[in-house]
């Protein structure tokens, strides 16, 4: 089934989905596959964009993750950032119908680089 599909039933669960190099964040811990979304993403991604009608430009200004540093499969998300920066790395934003159960099938929102990362202890 599609994503276009999925949308316009009368039961629509739609779950976020990060992807920053190989791993895989959401809201839930969900398996798509082979592959297992660790489930720290605190929210739902806000993406900001504007359109220029006079300059007929789009763009998109901001787009905001977060991320917990819970202690998950023995690792913080943070330990991560120790070994390697995120800076420039590529992320993409996905959203997940009830029908969807593979990576491939993910209908993709956004793609972007990291220019700056924000950290606490939570």
């Amino acid at each position: 089934m599609s994503f276009e599909l999925d949308v316009k039933g009368s039961n629509t669960q739609l779950i976020p989905v990060v992807k920053i190099e190989d791993d895989y964040f959401s809201t839930s811990s969900i398996s798509l596959g082979d592959v297992h979304c660790k489930p720290l993403l605190m929210n739902v991604p806000s993406i900001k964009q504007s359109l220029g009608i006079e300059s007929r430009k789009f763009k998109i200004s901001s787009v905001t993750i977060d991320i917990s540093n819970y202690v998950y499969s023995g690792q913080r998300f943070t330990d991560r950032l120790s070994e390697s920066s995120l800076i420039n790395k590529e992320m993409y934003i996905y959203f997940k119908t009830q029908s969807m159960t593979s990576v491939e099938e993910l209908h993709e929102v956004f793609y972007g680089r990291i220019r700056s990362i924000n950290h606490d202890d939570s």
